[in-house]
């Protein structure tokens, strides 16, 4: 997956049409943004991924971008924890959020 920094991203054409935040362990969230028909990571300029300890930080940075879109996502680790192989998508629950610029 490319990544991006926020700089880059006020600048992609198209703009980026949706936000993923990807809930981790302990509040911990990492961003990803929809430009065109894929995702990309959202990067720091040492291309190391941004971490967040909260949606609404998670989601600050993109307000005004004209996102429309949100989703929190998280990937259950219950087959890794049963011997099965882990990273299947299909074990992915996405649920639609308030976009960066309606969360309140």
């Amino acid at each position: 997956m490319q990544g991006v920094t926020l700089n880059q991203i006020r600048h992609l054409t198209p703009s980026p049409q949706a936000l993923r935040l990807l809930s981790l362990e302990n509040s911990l969230y990492l961003v990803e943004v929809q430009v065109g028909d894929e995702w990309r990571s959202v990067r720091d300029e040492q291309n190391q991924c941004l971490r967040f300890r909260s949606q609404i930080d998670a989601k600050k940075p993109f307000r005004g971008m004209g996102i429309s879109r949100a989703y929190l996502c998280h990937q259950s680790a219950y087959d890794e924890m049963i011997g099965q192989p882990g990273g299947d998508l299909d074990n992915e629950l996405m649920v639609p959020i308030a976009d960066p610029d309606h969360d309140h």
